[in-house]
């Protein structure tokens, strides 16, 4: 990209929904993240509770979110999980602020029991 040559966001866009339609999320995340910071636009995703238990959809609980559910069941904090995910810290922290509202758990600790 900083050497102007081809079509890099194109092919970066590309890549991204090859890998997510194999199943390769963290290499599709890796591509948005490099788009993200070309300052490109990002492909819209295909939303939806697919991914999600259906218990936990039943709470409102995104595919974003599940993923994010999985890395507090772990014990990431909100910085190594924002780093896993190509996100902020502060979006982490919304996600998990919507998790909590969600399950109706008042603390990130008691998150863990909702782990998928």
């Amino acid at each position: 990209m900083a050497d102007g040559w081809g079509q890099p966001a194109q092919w970066l866009t590309e890549a991204a929904e090859f890998f997510r339609r194999a199943g390769h999320a963290h290499v599709e995340r890796a591509c948005r993240a490099l788009l993200r910071r070309a300052g490109a636009p990002l492909p819209r995703r295909e939303h939806g509770h697919r991914a999600v238990p259906p218990a936990l959809a039943a709470l409102g609980i995104t595919d974003r979110e599940a993923e994010v559910l999985d890395l507090v069941t772990e014990g990431l904090t909100s910085k190594e999980i924002a780093a896993r995910l190509f996100l902020s810290v502060r979006t982490v922290d919304k996600h998990v602020e919507r998790l909590l509202a969600k399950t109706g758990v008042s603390r990130r600790a008691e998150l863990r029991t909702f782990g998928t």
